[in-house]
């Protein structure tokens, strides 16, 4: 009854590490697609058109930076519950191999 009980909750964590992983994936793929282009129109100016892509340039840095923090987290969540999922399938193992010794 142990065993089976350790053997599902490695499986629950195999399952919830994937959904971290995804979550992980997703962060970092909406980070590469960030536009560094402002939403108003480009100014006349070559200074102020410079300064103007700068600004978005530094906008869309902070944006990715953020998704991308977001998503070294998730995936240290996946990391540590792929860990634990295979600790408590090898736990098992190791019980039964202990007790046929």
């Amino acid at each position: 009854m142990v065993i089976a009980a350790l053997a599902i909750t490695g499986a629950f964590l195999a399952i919830l590490a994937s959904g971290a992983a995804v979550v992980s994936a997703h962060h970092w793929l909406t980070a590469s697609r960030i536009s560094h282009i402002p939403g108003s129109a480009e100014p006349v100016d070559q200074i102020a058109a410079a300064h103007w892509h700068v600004a978005g340039l530094q906008d869309a840095a902070v944006d990715a930076s953020e998704l991308n923090a977001q998503a070294a987290r998730w995936s240290a969540v996946a990391a540590l519950l792929y860990g634990f999922s295979g600790l408590f399938a090898a736990i098992p193992i190791i019980w039964r191999w202990l007790a046929n010794t």
